[in-house]
């Protein structure tokens, strides 16, 4: 069995032509030479021939007669095995040849199918070649759809990048707008709690302000009422003198404490114009939402210009009565028997005093309504502090949330990258499929 399998082996190892050679040899030679040695011995066998010395000449010229004939069956057989399997098998690796090389516009025709074998293996090789040239189509078809998607996944992933980085620079923008936003309201914020500090020592001074005004008007009211009483009693001046002295000496220090409580008005209307200004100037800077501060704080700043007008007036007068009591001391000392003339400055006195009822009463009223105003203006200050605290914690979500919109922008941006990598990569890919299959020869379209 060895030694039949190297003997195929051996054969199969030779061009198939050359077997068919030795075929074609064999098929006419091997029957030849039986026909020709059974001739032989059958001429042997009979004694005549064999010694009448024909017997050479017999076998030559058999011997070229089954030349002759071997060489006409050669050809014939030759010939026909050429028909019948050499030219089908050309055409076969003709065709077989053209497919590896990429190939697929030829085709076997029926020329091919000599025997059944031949005929399947020709169906077989056309069914292979038309699958072929439909995958090749498909193919590229395939391809310049994908290079056509992944093209417009790369400009769509190059747009989302390019507006994922416009949107992270916004949104950094707005980050540090919210950072700074938050910064100034916690400055605002606090010159707003020093104001309602500021404000608060306002409404106190103004309690005590009113206070003193109750004062000086209860005072005024009793110095009135001694007037009065002097001038009733002025008939009796010379026995009173002395009573009378001590009240001019009491008046002088009831003026003199009046003055110290201008005095104070004036400080008073002093800082509070220039706490107006300051919230004039805070009104200012908070813009769109500081106009109504800003009416209120130019509203106490008139108030305080008129409290400073009365009090400077109210000093003016003060020392007016002041230099008449003095004169009156002194008339009363150095003048009793001027009596008529002392009434008359009592008399005008009564009249200066009712001047300051009037000049105190209506301080007490601006007191009064300074005091509204600052109250106002401190419910107003209490109210725009808590905006400011809500504005300050919006500002503080916003810049948080804005940072985490910022990280998420940053990460689309990143797979926007990672989306056009892979884009670009699945378009190589595409164009790769497009040469390779464009290296592919198929029916009704020339060789690339």
């Amino acid at each position: 069995m060895n030694f039949f399998r190297r003997c195929i082996q051996f054969a199969f190892s030779f061009h198939i032509r050359t077997l068919f050679l030795l075929m074609v040899a064999a098929i006419v030679i091997i029957p030849d030479v039986f026909l020709f040695t059974s001739v032989y011995l059958d001429l042997r066998a009979i004694p005549e021939i064999r010694q009448s010395g024909q017997m050479m000449m017999i076998l030559l010229k058999m011997g070229l007669i089954a030349f002759l004939a071997i060489v006409i069956l050669s050809l014939i057989v030759w010939f026909a095995c050429k028909i019948i399997f050499l030219r089908p098998m050309d055409r076969f690796i003709a065709v077989t040849r053209a497919v590896s090389r990429h190939d697929l516009s030829q085709d076997l025709d029926d020329n091919v199918t000599t025997n059944h074998e031949f005929g399947l293996m020709r169906s077989s090789i056309n069914q292979m070649i038309q699958s072929l040239n439909q995958i090749i189509e498909d193919i590229l078809r395939r391809s310049v759809s994908v290079s056509v998607s992944s093209g417009q996944l790369t400009a769509s992933s190059g747009q989302n990048k390019k507006a994922s980085i416009d949107m992270a620079r916004s949104l950094q923008e707005v980050a540090e707008a919210a950072d700074h936003q938050v910064r100034q309201v916690s400055s605002v914020k606090k010159e707003t709690d020093e104001i309602n500090i500021a404000i608060a020592s306002i409404t106190q001074d103004s309690l005590k302000l009113a206070d003193k005004s109750k004062v000086s008007v209860h005072t005024v009211q009793s110095g009135q009422k001694e007037m009065t009483r002097a001038t009733q009693q002025m008939r009796q001046i010379r026995q009173t003198i002395s009573e009378l002295s001590e009240l001019v000496r009491v008046l002088s220090s009831q003026s003199e404490n009046i003055n110290q409580m201008i005095q104070s008005i004036n400080a008073i209307a002093d800082e509070t114009q220039m706490l107006s200004l300051n919230a004039s100037i805070e009104a200012a800077r908070a813009g769109e939402h500081g106009k109504g501060f800003s009416v209120v704080a130019h509203e106490i700043g008139k108030l305080a210009d008129q409290s400073s007008v009365s009090a400077r007036q109210i000093h003016e007068i003060l020392d007016t009565i002041r230099h008449e009591i003095l004169q009156i001391a002194h008339a009363m000392k150095n003048e009793v028997t001027q009596i008529d003339d002392g009434m008359n400055l009592v008399d005008h006195a009564g009249s200066s005093f009712r001047e300051i009822e009037s000049y105190v009463l209506q301080t007490s009223e601006n007191i009064k309504k300074m005091d509204q105003e600052v109250n106002k203006i401190s419910i107003a200050s209490f109210n725009t502090a808590s905006s400011f605290h809500t504005i300050e914690e919006m500002a503080n979500n916003t810049s948080s949330h804005t940072q985490t919109l910022s990280a998420e922008t940053q990460e689309q941006t990143a797979v926007a990258e990672s989306v056009a990598g892979q884009a670009a990569d699945l378009s190589d890919i595409a164009d790769d499929l497009k040469k390779i299959a464009a290296s592919f020869k198929v029916k009704g379209q020339t060789k690339a």
